[in-house]
């Protein structure tokens, strides 16, 4: 047994009340930074809630340990309050902060308490899937036609084209399918196979089919531990694949996303980006339309091109973190943590075709994500809980 096994929080009644309840608390915060309101203060609080959390794990497991790649997203947030400053609309730059600062906080929390929380954290994301699910059925059905683009539920715009669901569905698939393939019997995952399949398909969402898509890959990867499973894994790829070219015979796929070619051109007339959250200053603006792609949007859809669009050439040190910290991790080996790195590229893949980043529980729950499969190595396989073997 290690140092860390000695030293565990279950040894200590209080301290085993805590981490039993704080599935519950992190689960409720990640509940209402999906509804889509007020969104401000959800970002804010987040950050004070992440504070505290960072603040009762240092308490409890009396040693806070920094990802590697934590130095350098701390330089990110440094460039980012430096951004606010010359940010054209500082409100709606600050608002961004405040979620990219709490993401940062979730990371490093969830980094330390990986054991704890990891036996937690697949049952959290599948009921709040269902909560967002039924939601979404009662809206569906018995609602009316009310828009919210930041809601995990609700039509993402007038268009009634795109709802997010389906982007918060695919992770949640991931997790689904992987329980399927290491408990082929227990037939309630057939179940939400089922219910996800269907969120994906009503979501009308191709981000949500290449990020499913990605996720089943990367488990497929790895092959000695699903090997027996091919077919099950190939299924859930041509299902992704084929809503994909469905949703692309009647949904224009090149020139949906007119914004890319904005964010390029907008960088070269705006060197240091009019600040982040602020595209639609961009893409409002005609000097950035060019081969026709006037479509004007509130944000990039591209997580990568948000942020230099935001912050400019300073938003390099973004870029470096990210391709730094996937690389990393995608490097990474075992069976052990698997389906949450998986998780991590899945949503990964979304922020890279849609503005999902902005949501707050999409956010919080990618750092999440990354702060436990970090952790996660070959010699904890004895630790570890159930689904993460």
């Amino acid at each position: 047994m290690g140092k860390d096994s000695v030293h565990s929080p279950f040894n200590n009644p209080k301290k085993k009340l805590f981490f039993i309840f704080l599935p519950l608390l992190i689960g409720a915060f990640l509940f209402f930074g999906g509804l889509g309101v007020e969104l401000f203060y959800v970002k804010l609080y987040g950050v004070f809630f992440a504070l505290l959390l960072v603040g009762l794990v240092l308490t409890l497991k009396e040693k806070l340990l920094l990802p590697k790649e934590f130095r350098l997203y701390f330089l990110f947030l440094l460039v980012f309050g430096l951004n606010v400053f010359w940010s054209q609309y500082r409100f709606a730059t600050l608002e961004q902060l405040f979620l990219f600062t709490s993401g940062g906080l979730f990371w490093i929390a969830l980094y330390n308490i990986y054991r704890e929380f990891g036996q937690w954290l697949d049952k959290i994301v599948i009921v709040l899937g269902l909560l967002f699910g039924g939601l979404f059925i009662l809206n569906r059905y018995w609602g009316d036609t009310q828009t919210r683009p930041w809601s995990l539920f609700l039509p993402f715009s007038g268009y009634l084209n795109h709802n997010n669901i389906g982007d918060f569905w695919a992770p949640v698939l991931i997790i689904v399918v992987y329980s399927i393939v290491i408990r082929p019997k227990k037939y309630i995952y057939w179940f939400l196979a089922v219910s996800g399949v269907y969120f994906l398909l009503e979501s009308q969402s191709r981000s949500a089919y290449v990020a499913f898509a990605i996720g089943v890959y990367y488990l497929l990867k790895e092959t000695r531990f699903v090997i027996n499973y091919h077919k099950i894994l190939y299924i859930f790829v041509f299902i992704g694949i084929s809503l994909f070219l469905f949703t692309g015979s009647y949904k224009t796929v090149i020139f949906s996303r007119p914004y890319f070619v904005q964010a390029l051109v907008g960088l070269a007339h705006n060197p240091f980006g009019v600040g982040v959250g602020n595209f639609g200053l961009i893409s409002t603006d005609v000097n950035n339309w060019i081969f026709g792609l006037s479509g004007p949007s509130v944000a990039v859809h591209n997580i990568v091109l948000e942020t230099f669009s935001g912050m400019g050439i300073m938003g390099t040190v973004f870029i470096v973190w990210l391709i730094k910290t996937s690389m990393n991790l995608w490097k990474k080996k075992g069976r052990l943590g698997l389906v949450y790195r998986a998780s991590f590229f899945t949503l990964l893949t979304n922020f890279l075709f849609h503005s999902s980043y902005f949501i707050p529980t999409m956010l919080w729950l990618w750092f999440i994500f990354l702060g436990i499969s970090q952790k996660l190595s070959l010699n904890e396989v004895k630790k570890a809980p159930p689904l993460l073997l």
